[in-house]
């Protein structure tokens, strides 16, 4: 059975690089929605941020390849895909 998560989303999308200050509140906290928000502690996050100097693609693998199974008879299957 998974877990129940609580999180905060801070929007970062107009921040400048250094420190910044975002406020933790009902708009951005997520709780499962049997549970209610009594209190915030602390009520504000501080956060540096920096910038990204350079963007570096990462190798993804190249699919595994699918398996060929032949029957007695000399047909071929796909392996079950």
């Amino acid at each position: 059975m998974p877990r129940p998560l609580i999180g905060v989303t801070l929007d970062a999308g107009r921040a400048k690089p250094g420190q910044r200050t975002f406020a933790v509140n009902e708009e951005n906290l997520r709780h499962p929605s049997s549970l209610t928000l009594q209190t915030v502690q602390p009520p504000r996050v501080r956060v540096a941020l920096g910038t990204v100097l350079a963007s570096v693609p990462v190798p993804t693998a190249a699919p595994a390849p699918v398996p060929t199974l032949q029957t007695e008879n000399g047909a071929t299957a796909d392996g079950g895909r």
